[in-house]
């Protein structure tokens, strides 16, 4: 069956519930609703809960949840604790301007954290509370 213009229903129904509540994960979910709604009418649930359950069953897919949700609540844990708040205190003694802060993160901060994920994930928890200071314009 061929649903043309309909095949954007999903990414964009998608795209504003993502835009409307902030929240990502949802709105994939959703999105998945959606697609489902369309193909299979009413009776969607069952098929969409066979595929909910084959995708969360996939050894590949168990990992990357777990991983991202292990990393995700390790950052949490990091910015609730005030953990990277010493790192930042230190960076904000050199980093006085947006550009100097960048650079900071791309030279300073690999050597620092080995783990590709963890670092990515530390330098955007670090910077997150650099605090950047107020520039005045001048005439």
């Amino acid at each position: 069956m061929q649903y043309g213009v309909l095949c954007l229903l999903p990414p964009a129904a998608m795209l504003i519930f993502a835009l409307k509540t902030k929240k990502s994960f949802e709105a994939l979910i959703f999105g998945t609703l959606v697609a489902y709604l369309i193909m299979y009418k009413a009776a969607f649930i069952e098929p969409w809960c066979d595929l909910l359950l084959s995708e969360i069953s996939n050894a590949d897919n168990q990992y990357i949840l777990l991983l991202c949700g292990l990393f995700g609540g390790f950052i949490f844990l990091l910015r609730e604790a005030k953990g990277t708040l010493g790192f930042s205190n230190l960076l904000s003694r050199f980093c006085k301007n947006e550009r100097i802060t960048m650079m900071m993160s791309v030279f300073l901060v690999p050597p620092l954290f080995r783990p590709a994920l963890l670092r990515g994930a530390l330098v955007f928890a670090i910077l997150m509370i650099t605090p950047e200071p107020d520039f005045k314009s001048r005439p």
